[in-house]
């Protein structure tokens, strides 16, 4: 009776790594659909009322959800702060505060800090533009397959729990 509980337990187990690593997944979706959305209002807001920088990030924050939104509030108060004159160390001081955020989505915010503040409007449109285009790309690449890929994330976890149980049964 106890090799069976403990066989069930490890089924379980190596399955929900593969329940996570499939809602990691739908996580760095979603939260690069937010990154999408914000960056289109800065540019917006940049391109047509020169908003600076801190209300800026503010008000992109609002606009969004997720740990991107927390990402830019925790940047424009950064920002407000004025403990750096530099946007990128406002940033990674802003990301700093947690370390909740997936690798890629730390990469690209701080490349939007560190494109942030730094040029004129044009060169920040660029970068903008930049960061956009390498936050679409992640999207694309993440979004090819999804729902099979997803499918197969979670039946790897349940067929490897269900393997090392045969092998320890």
């Amino acid at each position: 009776m106890l090799k069976m509980l403990g066989a069930a337990l490890i089924v379980l187990s190596c399955g929900f790594v593969g329940f996570g690593i499939s809602r990691n997944h739908r996580k760095m979706i979603y939260e690069l659909e937010q990154l999408l959305l914000a960056l289109d209002y800065m540019q917006a807001q940049l391109q047509y009322q020169l908003t600076p920088l801190p209300a800026l990030s503010q008000k992109a924050s609002e606009q969004i959800d997720g740990k991107v939104s927390k990402a830019l509030s925790s940047f424009a108060k950064e920002l407000d702060k004025h403990v750096s004159p530099d946007p990128s160390a406002c940033m990674a001081s802003a990301l700093g505060m947690s370390c909740e955020y997936l690798p890629e989505l730390y990469t690209l915010l701080m490349h939007l800090g560190k494109v942030m503040g730094k040029f004129d409007l044009e060169g920040q449109q660029k970068g903008l533009a930049a960061v956009y285009n390498d936050a679409k790309t992640k999207l694309d690449s993440l979004s090819i397959n999804t729902e099979s890929r997803l499918r197969g994330y979670q039946t790897l976890g349940l067929c490897a729990g269900a393997a090392v149980a045969i092998l320890l049964l």
